[in-house]
């Protein structure tokens, strides 16, 4: 399935969704210096033009990799394998409608 870049679809997706004005999902999980910072800062610039804002949260790799395993985010951007249980991980996807 391929999915454009539609930032109005969004916007009426939002008001459906009931968030007709926007909604803070959290922080997005990253260490710095990584190709991962720089997809962070690209995820989090399309959504905050969408009205769904979050704050890139950097930490250093070991923490933001240890805090991923344990399932200690709202979202993750990473690259590392999540070791979690299904459920805590399904829990995080329907929570901030990221997955």
């Amino acid at each position: 399935m391929v999915y454009n870049y539609d930032p109005e679809k969004a916007k009426e997706l939002l008001v459906e969704a009931g968030y007709p004005d926007g909604v803070d999902v959290g922080n997005l999980l990253c260490f710095p210096g990584s190709h991962f910072e720089k997809c962070a800062q690209v995820a989090q610039a399309n959504m905050d033009a969408v009205g769904i804002h979050a704050e890139n949260e950097l930490v250093e790799e070991y923490t933001a990799l240890t805090r991923a395993r344990n399932q200690e985010f709202d979202m993750d951007m990473t690259g590392g394998s999540s070791s979690g249980d299904y459920d805590a991980f399904g829990e995080k996807v329907i929570s901030t409608g990221v997955g």
